[in-house]
C-alpha cells in the first residue's frame, strides 16, 4: 500500500506545477488548496527539498516552488523517496530461494516490474494535464 505521505507529496508537486511561477508558494497556500494540514506538510516537504524537487525559502515571502521540470519528475521516483519498502512481498527484497513464495516468486516479480514500468512512465506534468495513458492493467 502506498503511504499518505507519498500520495500527498504527489498532490503538492501537481499543485506547484499548476501554480508554476518564479514566486514561492506559502505552505499555508499549499495546505489550504490541497486539504493537507500544515503539520503534515512540514513532514512531507523536507524530503522534496532534499531531493531537489522543490526550492524552499524562509521568511515573509518564503515558501516553496518547483525546482525541476515537471516532465522529469516521475511518480516511481517519488514513491521510492517516501516508501521504505515498495515490494509487494518481502521475498522480492531478498529473493530467498528457501522462501515459501519460491514457486510464486516469478509472479510477484513480474507484478513489481509492471508496477515500476507503469509509474516510471507517468510524470507530474502528465498528472497536471490529465494526459497519462493506462495501456496495461496492474
Amino acid at each position: 500500500m502506498i503511504s499518505s505521505k507519498a500520495k500527498n507529496a504527489i498532490k503538492v508537486l501537481v499543485y506547484l506545477t499548476e501554480k508554476r511561477s518564479s514566486d514561492f508558494i506559502s505552505l499555508k497556500d499549499i495546505s489550504d488548496n490541497n486539504d493537507i494540514s500544515l503539520k503534515y506538510l512540514e513532514q512531507i516537504m523536507p524530503k522534496l527539498t532534499k531531493a531537489k524537487y522543490v526550492d524552499a525559502k524562509l521568511g515573509k515571502s518564503g515558501g516553496y516552488r518547483l525546482n525541476k521540470d515537471p516532465q522529469d519528475i516521475k511518480i516511481w521516483d517519488l514513491l521510492l523517496l517516501y516508501e521504505e519498502d515498495i515490494y509487494i512481498v518481502s521475498e522480492l527484497k531478498n529473493e530467498n530461494e528457501n522462501s515459501s513464495y519460491n514457486k510464486t516468486l516469478k509472479m510477484w516479480k513480474d507484478f513489481y516490474l509492471k508496477e515500476k514500468e507503469y509509474f516510471s512512465n507517468i510524470s507530474i506534468s502528465d498528472l497536471s494535464q490529465n494526459e497519462y495513458v493506462l495501456d496495461f492493467v496492474i
